[in-house]
C-alpha cells in the first residue's frame, strides 16, 4: 500500500479567520497585554492585497531565482503600483501595518527581490516630496548603519540610522560588497547627512514586516520540501513516508505559524500603541527569525546535497532566511535598550551580536 501523501503546508489564514487571544509574561511584565478587543482577522480587502502580490510573484519569480536574477527597477515599479509601498506612509490607514504584513509574508513565501522592509520603515521618516517617489517605486530606498548599506548599489535614496535616529545621506562613492543572501550591498561614502529624527517607530515597522517575510519564506521552503518528499523514493517508497522527514518539516510549520500569529499580533499592537508592544514585537522578531531557520534546517535535510546547489531549488531562499534573520535595522545601542530591559541575554544575543554588516559579508 502506498503511503498518503505528505501535507505539511498551512493553507493560509482566510478571510474572517480569527486568532486565538494570546498572553505571556516576560522579565519586564506581560509580553502581550490584554488581547479582548483585539481582532486579528484579516478582512477582505487585506485578503485582495494579498492575492494581488501573490499573483505578481508568481507570474514573474521563480523560487530558485537569486537576487541578481531577480531583481529589475521595473519589477520592482510593478509592486509599487499595488499600492503596498505607499501603505507605510501617514496616510496608510488604521490597519496599515497588518496589511503589509500579509503583503511580506507572500514577498517572503517566493523571494520577491528588493528592500521591502527598509522601504516601509524609511516610509515612517522620509519627508513628503521624498516618500512620494519612493511609494511610486520610482525611487528605491537603502537603510542601514553606514558604511555598509544594504541594496546600495540600486538605491538613490540612503537612510542612514545612528544612536537611534535616521539620517537622509548624500553619497559620493559606491563599491559593491557580496553578501551571503546575494544582496545588492555597497560600501559608501557620504558627504552630507540631514537630520530625520528619532527612528524607534520606524524600527519597530522594520521588525514586523522583515519578521513576516521570514514567516512567508520559511513557509515557502517547506512548500517545496513537501513537494520533493512526495516525489523524490528512496528504498523503494517515498521520502515523506519516513517519520525523519515528515516530523521535522510538521514542526517546522508549528513554529512557522506561531511566529505568523506573533507577528500579526504585533502588527495591531503597535499600530495602536498597545500595552507591552514593544516588547511583542521584538520576541515576534526573534520567534520569525528562529522558525524560518528551523525551516530552512528542515528543507535542506529533506534535499540533501542538492539543496547546496547554487541553481538548486532551495540555495538562494535558505541564504536570504540566514540573512534577514541576524540583520538589524539599527545600532547596537537601540537593540539593547529594549532587549537589556525585556530579554535574557541569550535571546537577544542573535540579533545584537550577529546581527552586525560585517557578519553577513561572504567576504570583505
Amino acid at each position: 500500500m502506498s503511503p498518503p501523501p505528505l501535507d505539511v503546508s498551512p493553507e493560509g489564514a482566510s478571510g474572517g479567520t480569527r486568532w486565538p487571544q494570546c498572553t505571556g509574561t516576560g522579565r519586564g511584565g506581560p509580553i502581550v497585554g490584554s488581547m479582548s478587543n483585539i481582532s486579528l482577522s484579516i478582512d477582505a480587502e487585506q485578503v485582495m492585497v494579498a492575492d494581488a502580490v501573490r499573483r505578481l510573484c508568481k507570474d514573474r519569480m521563480t523560487f530558485a531565482d537569486g537576487p541578481l536574477d531577480g531583481y529589475s527597477p521595473g519589477l520592482w515599479r510593478e509592486l509599487a503600483s499595488l499600492g503596498v509601498l505607499s501603505l507605510a506612509g501617514a496616510d496608510g490607514g488604521d490597519d496599515a501595518l497588518l496589511t503589509l504584513v500579509v503583503a511580506a509574508e507572500e514577498i517572503g513565501r517566493t523571494g520577491f527581490p528588493g528592500p521591502f522592509a527598509a522601504t516601509v520603515a524609511a516610509m515612517r521618516v522620509l519627508p513628503a516630496e521624498v516618500a512620494h517617489g519612493v511609494a511610486e517605486g520610482e525611487r528605491v530606498v537603502s537603510m542601514g548603519v553606514a558604511p555598509l548599506m544594504p541594496w546600495g548599489m540600486k538605491a538613490d535614496v540612503f537612510v542612514g540610522l545612528a544612536g537611534g535616529r535616521a539620517t537622509l545621506l548624500s553619497i559620493s562613492a559606491c563599491d559593491s560588497v557580496e553578501t551571503l543572501g546575494g544582496e545588492h550591498w555597497a560600501r559608501v561614502t557620504s558627504t552630507e547627512q540631514t537630520d530625520l529624527g528619532p527612528f524607534s517607530e520606524a524600527r519597530w515597522w522594520y521588525d514586523i514586516v522583515i519578521g513576516a517575510q521570514l514567516v512567508g519564506a520559511g513557509l515557502g521552503l517547506i512548500d517545496t520540501a513537501a513537494s520533493h518528499a512526495n516525489t523524490r523514493r528512496q528504498f523503494g517508497q517515498l521520502i515523506g513516508a519516513f517519520q525523519g522527514v515528515a516530523f521535522p518539516l510538521a514542526q517546522a510549520v508549528v513554529a512557522l505559524e506561531s511566529a505568523q500569529m506573533l507577528i500579526r499580533s504585533a502588527a495591531v499592537h503597535v499600530q495602536h500603541r498597545r500595552a507591552g508592544f514593544e516588547r511583542l514585537c521584538l520576541s515576534a522578531r526573534l520567534s520569525a527569525s528562529r522558525a524560518a531557520r528551523q525551516a530552512a534546517f528542515a528543507t535542506h535535510q529533506v534535499f540533501g546535497a542538492a539543496g547546496a546547489v547554487a541553481d538548486g531549488p532551495v540555495f538562494w531562499q535558505s541564504r536570504r532566511i540566514q540573512q534577514w534573520s541576524v540583520q538589524a535595522p539599527s545600532d547596537r545601542d537601540a537593540w539593547h535598550d529594549v532587549s537589556d530591559r525585556d530579554f535574557s541575554t541569550g535571546a537577544s544575543a542573535l540579533l545584537i551580536e550577529s546581527g552586525t554588516a560585517e557578519v553577513l559579508c561572504s567576504w570583505n
